[in-house]
């Protein structure tokens, strides 16, 4: 989106309507994947611009296999000078709201042999309830990394990672395997 707003400050990126509909898997630490991001503006003028995206992948390894779509959505810009007071406010719903440990939350994966580990390993405080979750997360990337991108992969996937705790609470039994929950109604703003 830095690109497409050509030099523009941005003061607010919204991704709306996210689908995850498949996880990019690599076999290995060995292995490769071929993917493909394309971005459709929508609508531009001098304050937002709003564009569709699609991200689509498949193995190296196995040439001539057709990408298949992993995640769509919508992503909406506001250009101009960020300041802290714009996001959007959140109503919070603290009804039968129960913490959970961090560590506990990260030791599921870790059975599942999903090891999150910084900067993917940024969740500080959870708290949930059958179907909701919120919790606080700390950028693990440092500003050490080279790509300088907006917002660090590792920052991305741990705001993700929020819907896992309203899925399964560590230790009901729920999650026996990797899902992926993001598939309805994601609002976040960067």
């Amino acid at each position: 989106m830095t690109a497409i707003a050509s030099g523009s400050s941005i003061a607010l990126i919204s991704v709306e309507d996210l689908d995850i509909g498949r996880a990019i898997a690599f076999n290995d630490e060995a292995s490769g994947v071929e993917t493909l991001f394309s971005v459709n503006v929508v609508q531009r003028d001098g304050k937002n611009i709003e564009a569709t995206f699609s991200c689509s992948s498949s193995p190296v390894q196995e040439a001539g296999r057709p990408l298949i779509l992993n995640a769509r959505g919508m992503v909406k810009v506001a250009l101009g000078d960020p300041s802290d007071d714009q996001l959007p406010s959140i109503e919070k719903d603290d009804w039968n709201i129960v913490p959970i440990e961090v560590d506990r939350f990260y030791e599921q994966f870790a059975r599942l042999e999903y090891d999150y580990s910084p900067p993917f390993r940024g969740m500080r405080s959870i708290k949930r309830r059958s179907g909701y979750a919120t919790g606080t997360i700390e950028n693990e990337a440092g500003s050490a990394w080279e790509d300088q991108l907006l917002v660090h992969p590792g920052m991305l996937d741990t705001s993700l990672q929020a819907s896992s705790a309203a899925f399964s609470c560590p230790g009901d039994g729920r999650m026996w395997g990797l899902y992926n929950i993001c598939s309805i109604g994601l609002r976040s703003g960067l």
